[in-house]
């Protein structure tokens, strides 16, 4: 990742949302363009992060010009460049897929419906998602163009976030249920062998999912020889 440019201690302009709702898309060409020349703007917010009337979009490294007219103008193309409603959309919140992926797991694992099948889908369909993503590596953080202006992202998710996102309440849930954690597991190895290598941090957090799949489960209250079984997959798929 590059090494990210120096943040004044004391922002010399804030951008606040003038509205609240879901950030939903960020032009980044547009957010860009209007960031005025060698100057650069920390992005505090993201799409699919909850906007709140008066809280900050970002600042600004110095001031706009004096004029007043100046500064309302760069705040509203700021503003311009921001979508917000009232629900969250997947066009730019990649997490939000895997959020919905991971609440059908845990609608079907509840006690009024304790559908396994169901949540063994989504289990196998979220790691789909994410192995496309942890195939990939995250956009830099720094975007400029040409001339102009630079932003800087300053909040993205991971691939731990997203690892977390997919796996920890799915598998906090599926603790006392070890046909599930088994069903968890062979996704964590799979999702290990599509990766083939890719980056030490993503196998590592996979691997540690894994181990609190089994933890969670020794720690339920299971039979002895389920929590057995349980191990042993483990030991099976990620002894080496």
């Amino acid at each position: 990742p590059p090494s990210l440019p120096q943040r004044p201690s004391d922002p010399a302009h804030v951008v606040r949302f003038d509205r609240s709702g879901w950030v939903q898309q960020i032009d980044l060409d547009k957010l860009i363009g209007c960031i005025p020349t060698g100057q650069t703007m920390w992005v505090e917010t993201y799409p699919g992060r909850y906007a709140i009337e008066g809280t900050p979009i970002g600042d600004l490294s110095t001031a706009p010009d004096d004029a007043d007219a100046d500064a309302d103008a760069f705040e509203r193309a700021v503003l311009a460049a921001i979508r917000t409603g009232d629900t969250r959309t997947m066009q730019q919140d990649v997490s939000f897929g895997l959020r919905q992926l991971a609440d059908v797991a845990l609608k079907a694992l509840s006690p009024g419906i304790n559908d396994p099948t169901t949540a063994q889908d989504a289990i196998f369909h979220s790691a789909a998602v994410l192995a496309e993503l942890l195939r990939r590596d995250p956009p830099s953080p720094v975007r400029s163009n040409g001339d102009s202006g630079r932003i800087v992202l300053v909040h993205q998710p991971t691939h731990d976030d997203l690892i977390r996102l997919a796996f920890d309440e799915v598998r906090q849930t599926a603790a006392a249920m070890p046909a599930v954690c088994i069903y968890l597991l062979e996704s964590l190895e799979l999702l290990t062998e599509t990766i083939d290598g890719r980056g030490t941090g993503r196998a590592e957090s996979l691997r540690h999912q894994a181990e609190l799949v089994v933890a969670g489960c020794a720690a339920a209250d299971n039979l002895p020889a389920d929590v057995r079984d349980v191990e042993q997959a483990f030991q099976k798929r990620f002894a080496t």
